[in-house]
């Protein structure tokens, strides 16, 4: 028995004594300019400009900058330098984007390197019609169930261009009459969004199979390229949900053409939130950044905007029992 211990003192002792603190020098980037920006046409020039993080920094709060120069030019002139609004968030209020033009947004700080990105905007695609084409549930393709769960189903039908690779993205919103509306900077998505005081929320699905990204917990919009479908008249379907209401709701569909670099960007973004599912082991994602000696995005939008009313479901306590 007291060998045994013996022996189990110079094991121990052992292994302490291997024991080796290092110090490992974790090379890191020098710290960059992030530029987020999307074109918009018919509409002003904005962008957020913040300083990137490094892993040392032990921080994921965005570090905006106050500070920026940051100028809008075409051709090599400067249009208007926009204006600080308010944490990194600059605004234009002179220039308005247009159609088939290529514009170039640079950005200085202080200590840090300058950066630039240009992208041209895209004409816009009309939308040549809206059809509703009938209602579902929300789990199947029968006639819905209840009204809680009912769906009207609408196809939003316009032209590719055969000449080019295209893509897109929809969405559908409303706003109540009487409630109040601002637009502001959302620092998640990196845009100015439409807010309202207790807007009204609404549900939109989609199984069509052009559809390859939907960012429902970011900004609702649905993201796809015209590769099943190029060159051809599409119709795309929207399932928007009835509520339980006798009155009736109009409804904003908005289709946009995006610029490639945007859109991969979205994909981008898409594949590395999936891979953060697979903990610890999942594979490294790196987003695309089209940002010249720094990070960020630079994308255009061009805009084409229809309406449809939607026609809420009369409350019926014997629904359940009517539609089962």
């Amino acid at each position: 028995m007291k060998i045994y211990i013996a022996f189990i003192i110079l094991i121990i002792g052992v292994t302490l004594s291997c024991r080796k603190e290092i110090d490992i020098n974790v090379p890191g980037r020098d710290r960059k300019i992030v530029l987020n920006t999307i074109i918009h046409t018919d509409s002003v020039f904005t962008a957020s400009v913040f300083r990137s993080n490094h892993a040392q920094d032990r921080t994921f709060e965005l570090l905006y900058l106050n500070n920026a120069i940051v100028g809008v030019y075409e051709n090599g002139t400067l249009l208007e330098s926009l204006t600080l609004d308010t944490l990194g968030y600059y605004r234009g209020e002179l220039v308005k984007v247009e159609v088939g033009h290529e514009y170039e947004i640079k950005v200085s700080v202080p200590n840090l390197p300058s950066v630039k990105a240009s992208g041209k905007t895209l004409a816009v695609v009309p939308i040549i019609a809206i059809d509703s084409i009938g209602m579902v549930t929300n789990n199947s393709g029968d006639i819905f169930s209840s009204y809680e769960d009912s769906y009207q189903v609408y196809e939003v039908k316009f032209n590719d261009n055969p000449d080019e690779d295209n893509y897109y993205r929809i969405k559908a919103s409303y706003l109540e009459l009487g409630v109040s509306e601002s637009w502001v900077w959302d620092s998640f998505k990196e845009d100015s969004v439409l807010i309202t005081n207790n807007p009204s929320y609404i549900s939109v699905q989609s199984n069509d199979p052009a559809i390859e990204v939907w960012f429902n917990y970011i900004d609702g919009y649905f993201y796809f390229s015209d590769l099943y479908f190029n060159g051809d008249e599409y119709s795309l379907s929207l399932a928007i949900q009835s509520y339980n209401s006798e009155g009736a709701q109009n409804i904003d569909i908005y289709l946009e053409h995006i610029s490639e670099d945007f859109f991969k960007y979205i994909k981008s973004v898409d594949f590395q939130q999936d891979s953060k599912e697979g903990g610890l082991f999942s594979q490294s994602v790196q987003v695309l950044s089209n940002i010249e000696n720094g990070y960020g995005i630079l994308g255009t939008s061009s805009v084409s905007k229809s309406s449809v009313m939607i026609y809420g479901i009369p409350y019926d306590e014997n629904a359940d029992k009517i539609f089962k």
